[in-house]
């Protein structure tokens, strides 16, 4: 029939006229963390993710969390590849360049580029900046 659709499998979802399938390539690695609790950036690409927890978000206080809050830096697919001890300064906006460093804007106006191994360069953008001016940000 000329304009029928015929549903290929019971796995697919259909989108107007197309049908697609999303499977599941793997799990991810990382147990137990509740997303909406973390500043958090994801490098474009499938390239890595780098959470922190949201100071601004109240927490339930568990065993496991430490008093410093810690920069974590995972794989695409939830992997631990690092972790910074962070007493830097209040972040306000997380993103990642194109040659996936990380880049961290604190409260204070200081900027902290880091490589994927934690090496850190950083510099300042003055005493006075607009937490507003860095709403949906791109790096490049």
């Amino acid at each position: 029939m000329v304009g029928h659709i015929v549903h290929p499998a019971t796995s697919w979802d259909q989108m107007q006229n197309i049908f697609y399938c999303k499977p599941e390539i793997y799990s991810m690695l990382w147990r137990n963390i509740d997303l909406s609790k973390y500043l958090i950036a994801g490098a474009p690409n499938g390239g890595p993710i780098a959470l922190i927890r949201d100071d601004r978000k109240i927490q339930v206080v568990q065993k496991q969390m430490t008093a410093t809050p810690v920069l974590s830096i995972y794989t695409a697919s939830g992997k631990l590849l690092n972790q910074i001890q962070w007493d830097k300064g209040r972040i306000v906006k997380l993103g990642w360049t194109k040659s996936e460093r990380l880049v961290c804007i604190l409260e204070d106006g200081t900027v902290r580029i880091y490589h994927i191994n934690g090496e850190c360069n950083q510099f300042s953008l003055g005493k006075v900046i607009d937490v507003h001016a860095f709403g949906p940000t791109r790096f490049s």
